[in-house]
């Protein structure tokens, strides 16, 4: 039994990510291939405008000039419409991709998808060859960006 699966946990480093196709919120397609020679950081969230998920969306807003100045693109995606992910755009703000994985494949590609439908809270760093460099969850959500962002940005000395 995979229980990493069953318990959506995702995949773990050193496994080569999986390709995505997905629109969003303003119906601009993005394949993970497109970006492949940069570095990519996707975060699965369960809900648009839930509480949790508006603090951590809201956190990668606030820290995404870092995140381009380190040549990390970001993405955010989830199982609800592109309409959602407009309206949770425009009232928040967010200055990165929403993508909407509506039909919830995704998700069940990177292993995160739960029993109930909706995508676990678990971000993957994937690097400029297609491989997850790194997996992340069990981050505080107002502060989640940044909290990320620590985990792999080299100390200054």
């Amino acid at each position: 039994m995979n229980w990493n699966r069953l318990l959506a946990l995702g995949l773990e480093a050193g496994t080569k990510a999986p390709e995505f196709e997905l629109l969003d919120q303003d119906m601009k397609l993005h394949k993970l291939t497109d970006h492949l020679g940069s570095k990519v950081l996707i975060f699965f969230y369960p809900q648009d405008l839930s509480p949790g998920c508006t603090a951590q969306a809201c956190s990668f807003r606030d820290h995404n000039e870092s995140y381009k100045a380190r040549g990390i693109k970001v993405f955010g995606i989830n199982t609800n419409s592109i309409q959602s992910h407009k309206k949770f755009a425009e009232k928040h703000k967010i200055n990165y991709p929403l993508l909407a994985d509506q039909d919830k494949a995704v998700a069940r590609k990177y292993e995160v998808l739960l029993p109930i439908g909706i995508a676990n809270r678990i971000s993957f760093l994937i690097n400029a060859h297609g491989f997850i460099e790194d997996k992340f969850s069990w981050l505080p959500w107002k502060n989640y960006a940044k909290s990320l962002e620590t985990r792999f940005t080299p100390s200054k000395k």
